[in-house]
């Protein structure tokens, strides 16, 4: 429900959720509606059902309920303990009004509601107050030969995060010490195994199932581009990278025509030296793509090797982007079978 909330008001019927930022009254709500339970309704601590996440919310809660039971207790016993009293503070002004929703459902019956909140204050150490993880470990204790299920000791986790280290360190070790692709891909995608870990908690991986993609023959095609672009840049004879300088010296001028001739230099030589392009050397190829639209479009000296080199050095860029998105791809995919492998 949403709204302003009146524990006092609210039926104790149903299914209720109560949302609220920190310091707003959630705790105070619960312990109301938890002696409006004992006191309207008769019941006994041991018949309320009270959860949490941890044990630090547990004891706080367990205090607060028992702080308030002992209240409504010593309201109970002065006279007329449903009437407002001058220097009442905010919860003792609370307890009276819920003692008089009380005594209406105990029809007036002053003595009956005060031993029946002694006897519940008495039977404090029975409240079902516990951490869900406590609940569950309570409930095969006491009736797991019922339900058919193991009768030794059950150790339930508050947290199993060190479980999953403990998990992906040993699925790290033994993955990593047989395949060293696999090394690498842990070692690239998480780094450690406690980040391996962490992902292996995330929600989104539960059930999950990773079909390999089509392979599309990217990385084929790039290999095949970027042979012919090795081919066509080792075409280039002497005159033409002879052009290439001077046209370095018109269009360039400091650092930069330093730069592009030292580098116009080195796919020379690598020319010059056939071995140096087998197999073909992709980041040679790369300068020499920078240096094309610069150095050798327009150079009378490369006539016909001209166009066949710059395109197939830009066929050759195409294709290794494709190829770059398909190896990104498929390292995903085997990624992600390596995170449902440890899980």
């Amino acid at each position: 429900m949403s709204g302003a909330l009146d524990a006092l008001s609210l039926p104790l019927d149903g299914v209720r959720l109560i949302e609220a930022g920190a310091g707003s009254g959630k705790t105070w709500t619960l312990a109301t509606l938890y002696l409006r339970l004992l006191l309207e309704r008769r019941l006994t601590p041991e018949r309320v059902l009270v959860m949490t996440f941890t044990r630090a919310a547990t004891a706080e809660l367990a205090g607060r309920l028992r702080a308030r039971l002992e209240l409504a207790e010593r309201l109970l016993h002065e006279e007329a303990p449903a009437q407002p009293r001058d220097g009442d503070g905010a919860e003792a002004a609370a307890t009276r009004r819920l003692l008089a929703q009380a005594l209406a459902a105990w029809d007036g019956d002053l003595d009956g509601l005060r031993r029946h909140a002694r006897a519940a204050r008495h039977a404090g150490d029975l409240a079902a107050v516990s951490t869900l993880h406590g609940f569950c470990q309570r409930a095969l204790r006491e009736i797991g030969f019922a339900a058919g299920a193991s009768l030794e000791a059950h150790a339930l986790l508050e947290n199993e995060q060190a479980l999953r280290e403990e998990a992906a360190a040993d699925f790290w070790r033994a993955r990593g010490a047989s395949d060293a692709a696999a090394a690498r891909l842990l070692a690239d995608a998480w780094g450690t195994p406690q980040k391996l870990a962490r992902a292996l908690g995330e929600a989104r991986w539960e059930g999950r199932r990773v079909h390999a993609p089509a392979d599309d023959g990217a990385a084929q095609a790039a290999r095949r581009a970027l042979e012919r672009a090795a081919a066509a840049v080792r075409a280039l004879n002497g005159d033409a990278f002879a052009a290439a300088r001077q046209a370095i010296e018109r269009a360039t001028v400091g650092k930069t025509r330093a730069a592009k001739g030292k580098a116009l230099e080195r796919i020379a030589a690598a020319v010059r030296n056939e071995a140096a392009f087998d197999p073909a050397d992709a980041s040679l190829l790369t300068e020499a793509a920078k240096l094309l639209p610069t150095a050798f479009v327009g150079s009378q000296a490369l006539g016909i090797a001209e166009a066949p080199a710059l395109d197939a050095i830009r066929a050759w860029h195409a294709a290794a982007d494709a190829a770059r998105a398909a190896e990104a791809a498929a390292r995903a995919d085997a990624a992600a079978r390596l995170l449902l492998e440890a899980r």
